[in-house]
């Protein structure tokens, strides 16, 4: 699925992250539980680690990149919550995640349910780097005291939306 769009929004009533990707006339949401966003993180920051790896640089010369802050997301309303009526955009709960780089800017990443339904993505570091950034953030304002690593970045422009086009 190519994504042209996705958000990453609280769920107080869930207790869950709701992300959601939207790729052309296709759209894919996931429940994402504190442990899966612990799940997820790593996964990014392991394959965000083998991409850098292929492209030849070391860990050690990736700045950190800088923090943000929460003034781009709301806990209070989600763009997406009207669409949680819709059975068509019911969310998966995400169980399992799969990885692996695809060249030295872009990896694969597959997201899917306990029942093997889900989506596997391509992402450009960059997007990765900005899924990293939100699930952070949205850890922050559910207040689930998640230690998440700040992702390393080899660009300075800051990465805090929690819409991005």
């Amino acid at each position: 699925m190519i994504i042209h769009s996705f958000s990453i929004a609280y769920f107080a009533v869930e207790d869950r992250l709701l992300l959601q990707a939207k790729g052309g006339s296709s759209n894919q949401n996931f429940w994402v539980t504190r442990r899966a966003t612990g799940m997820l993180s790593h996964a990014i920051q392991s394959l965000l680690a083998e991409i850098y790896e292929l492209s030849g640089v070391k860990k050690e010369h990736l700045p950190f990149a800088q923090s943000f802050g929460q003034d781009h997301a709301s806990a209070a309303h989600s763009p997406f919550a009207d669409q949680l009526d819709n059975p068509a955009s019911t969310p998966l709960l995400l169980f399992r995640i799969d990885y692996g780089a695809v060249d030295t800017d872009r990896g694969r990443l597959v997201l899917l349910d306990e029942s093997g339904n889900g989506q596997e993505f391509q992402l450009n570091t960059e997007m990765l780097h900005a899924i990293s950034n939100l699930l952070a953030q949205q850890s922050v304002i559910a207040e689930w005291s998640l230690l998440l690593p700040p992702t390393a970045t080899v660009s300075n422009q800051p990465r805090s939306e929690s819409l991005l086009h």
